[in-house]
Order: C-alpha cells, then sequence, then structure tokens
C-alpha cells in the first residue's frame, strides 16, 4: 500500500497526519514532558531547563501545527518559544503561559493569532504597555484577557478595550496602577 500511485502515475501523496499523531511523534520523542487532558487540550510540564524547553516547545510548534489549546504555564520558556508557538500555530484559540517570567514584550509584538480568545500572562512580570498594545492590535478576537504583576497603565487597558470589542473578561490584578483618570480604569478596578 505505501507504494500507491495517482492516475498519473504519480507516488500518492501520504495522508496528513493528525493532531493526535503529530502529539504522539512529539510525546514519544519526550516522555513525561506533554500530557493532554480529558478535553484533549495539550498541557506541558516537567521543563525546568530554558534550553531544553524551549527546543521542546519550539519542536511541538513546528509539528503541531494544528494545536487550539496550549498550556505553558510555571515553564522556563524565553521569548523564543512564543515566536515559534505564533509562526507556526495559527489556528491556536487558547493559550496559557502564567508564572513565565522570561517572557517580554518582544514576544507579545510577534505574536499574530487571529483566532486567539483566550491568553494568560499573569505573573510574567516583564511585560508592559508596549507590549500589550501590538499585542492588542494583532489578537482581536480575545475574549478573556488576564495579567498580573506587570507595568500596565491606562494607555495598555484602554487599547485592549479599543482594539478586541470582544473582550468580557479582563483581569488585571498587581499592576501598576493606571492613574484612574480614565472611565475604563474606574471599571477595571470596580469589578
Amino acid at each position: 500500500m505505501a507504494d500507491e500511485e495517482t492516475k498519473d502515475g504519480a507516488p500518492a501523496a501520504a495522508p496528513a497526519q493528525s493532531w493526535f499523531d503529530q502529539f504522539a511523534a512529539v510525546a514519544a520523542a519526550r516522555p513525561g514532558d506533554l500530557a493532554v487532558d480529558v478535553h484533549g487540550r495539550l498541557h506541558v510540564r516537567r521543563l525546568r531547563r530554558r534550553r531544553r524547553h524551549d527546543a521542546g516547545v519550539i519542536e511541538l510548534a513546528q509539528k503541531c501545527t494544528a494545536l487550539k489549546y496550549l498550556d505553558l504555564c510555571r515553564t522556563s520558556i524565553t521569548d523564543a518559544a512564543i515566536t515559534a508557538i505564533a509562526n507556526n500555530c495559527g489556528d491556536l484559540e487558547e493559550l496559557r503561559v502564567s508564572c513565565c517570567e522570561n517572557i517580554t514584550d518582544a514576544a507579545l509584538r510577534v505574536v499574530r493569532l487571529p483566532k486567539l480568545t483566550t491568553l494568560d500572562l499573569s505573573g510574567c512580570s516583564e511585560i508592559s504597555d508596549a507590549g500589550l498594545i501590538e499585542l492588542s492590535r494583532q489578537c482581536t478576537a480575545l475574549k478573556s484577557l488576564r495579567i498580573s504583576y506587570a507595568s500596565i497603565t491606562d494607555a495598555a487597558v484602554s487599547a485592549v478595550a479599543r482594539n478586541c470589542p470582544d473582550i468580557e473578561v479582563l483581569s488585571l490584578i498587581h499592576i501598576s496602577e493606571p492613574t484612574r483618570r480614565y472611565a475604563i480604569s474606574y471599571a477595571v478596578f470596580c469589578l
């Protein structure tokens, strides 16, 4: 069957690998590092050394391009891993990177994920207005955004409100306090 040909004599194209087959291939190469929950969502775990972790996530992003959910919370990934995800996983709808202290504004500037609806940046302390403003321009389908322990001001909050019309959840905990001169700041802090 491997030698099947098309009507014109050319070798038949291999069938496209399912998301699960792609995941299984990566998981086999990195036992214990990846897990799928009961809802079919992918969680990455046990990768604490920076170089190994970035390499694993980059490989995952390159091979599992149909990912819809990715949880990288409390890992030591860097901007390189986020860039690989942004460049390869265009169907991603939910990304959780809370407590990933090595993620900076540079990563947010390259994230162009038109289907991304949920993003958790809680505990990513290197995030500032500049990165969040650019992110809001590129990921306009956001419905839920969580940020904590970052230097965010009214400028970023206003950009998210303006650029992400479907935003339903905007969680800003332990951020640099906005000036409260704008109504949106009052609304956020009154929630």
